[in-house]
């Protein structure tokens, strides 16, 4: 599977999810997915000598990762960066996203 087939495929998996939401926005939701890739592609640390073949499949492995990261990051939409937030008795807390990379381990050390 290639990172653009992975992108599709949570995309679809969100939008089953997500579409009965007046509110959804594909758009958004697809942004929040490229931009999840890119994350744990990040946190991965590929070496220069992998191949874009051998980074998408070594990606598959982070496969759920990713799915809750753009899950994440498409709620938090209006809320970004909200430390803090009470309205009629509702109080929202984010769970911080770098708990949600925990899982990612990185390949090779950053200089």
């Amino acid at each position: 599977m290639t990172l653009d087939e992975m992108q599709t495929a949570i995309v679809a998996d969100l939008t089953t999810e997500l579409n009965t939401d007046a509110t959804f926005n594909a758009d958004i939701l697809n942004i929040k997915v490229a931009s999840a890739i890119r994350s744990v592609k990040m946190a991965r640390h590929y070496p220069s000598s992998y191949t874009d073949d051998r980074i998408a499949t070594d990606m598959e492995q982070y496969y759920d990762i990713i799915e809750k990261v753009s899950l994440a990051r498409y709620n938090r939409v209006g809320a970004d960066d909200e430390t803090s937030h009470s309205e009629n008795g509702v109080t929202r807390a984010y769970r911080d996203e770098e708990s949600l990379l925990n899982g990612v381990i990185p390949l090779a050390r950053c200089l």
